[in-house]
């Protein structure tokens, strides 16, 4: 309906098609249940992100808390980066663009948010912008960069590895039960 009132291209259609699309996927994985070979399966998947609710929700506190790093230090940011500022005085250039051209339209706190996410994955990208930081402000850099890379990556990544692992082992133990039961 909303389609025919406004249009498959407005806002409110998106988001609702978005949450259908989301809903559909998880009935679908709710229905595949019924198949024997597959519900062990859907069980662990359902069972695994219950668990790691929490982790989860500390994992984006502590990205969120981290990518304050970025922002003190100014990567990206041409009103407190003068050689930043300097190597890149227009806008976004053809191409790939100076350092964190992919987040020009998010912003700078959202950018470094998304930086520090990736980093967290194992994604190096936040790097490129150390090179336009003067020498104190770039060992300040690669310190922050250790710790980030560190909590979130090594320990943290880690934890959660481990917290799905136990929460396999959960599943497996109930489903055992069941079979033998």
């Amino acid at each position: 309906m909303l389609h025919l009132i406004e249009s498959p291209t407005a806002m409110v259609s998106k988001i609702v098609m978005i949450f259908v699309i989301g809903m559909s996927i998880t009935r679908t994985f709710k229905m595949l249940t019924i198949f024997d070979s597959l519900s062990p399966i859907i069980r662990m998947l359902f069972s695994v992100i219950w668990d790691l609710k929490i982790f989860l929700m500390f994992y984006v506190i502590l990205v969120g808390l981290t990518s304050l790093y970025l922002g003190v230090l100014g990567t990206n940011n041409k009103e407190t980066n003068k050689v930043f500022a300097k190597a890149f005085p227009g806008g976004l250039e053809d191409g790939e663009g100076p350092p964190g051209a992919d987040y020009h339209y998010v912003g700078i706190f959202w950018g470094n948010l998304l930086s520090t996410f990736r980093l967290s994955t194992g994604d190096g990208d936040a790097i490129s912008a150390s090179v336009y930081l003067d020498q104190a402000d770039n060992l300040m850099f690669w310190a922050c960069w250790i710790i980030i890379t560190f909590l979130t990556c090594i320990i943290f990544l880690n934890f959660i590895i481990a917290e799905a692992g136990a929460s396999y082992e959960n599943v497996k133990a109930s489903l055992d039960q069941f079979i033998i039961k």
